[in-house]
């Protein structure tokens, strides 16, 4: 559980009637840095550009866990490879960058 589960990717597919007619990808709980690397978020990054029709992607925090600071540009480049918009709120876990 401590280092499967973690590295588990699941897409659901659930609409929201807002009147708002766009198709949103949203990703939480990335927890990059001790446990997982940018190969997690390249990962997570293909599968969305898989997915058609979205409008843009949400980011909603926890997107780091303990990274090492002198990598934290590595850890997040596979998002320039998303397609679309991306728009991020920080998390508990995203504090004590420089």
């Amino acid at each position: 559980m401590r280092f499967v589960e973690p590295h588990a990717v699941s897409i659901h597919h659930v609409h929201v009637p807002l009147g708002l007619q766009k198709k949103i990808a949203l990703i939480s709980d990335l927890h990059l840095g001790v446990f997982k690397d940018e190969r997690f978020l390249q990962r997570i990054v293909h599968k969305i550009n898989q997915i058609s029709g979205i409008d843009f992607v949400v980011v909603a925090g926890d997107l780091t866990y303990e990274p090492h600071p002198h990598k934290i540009h590595d850890l997040f480049r596979p998002f320039q490879h998303i397609v679309q918009e991306v728009y991020a709120v920080l998390g508990n876990h995203d504090v004590g960058f420089p």
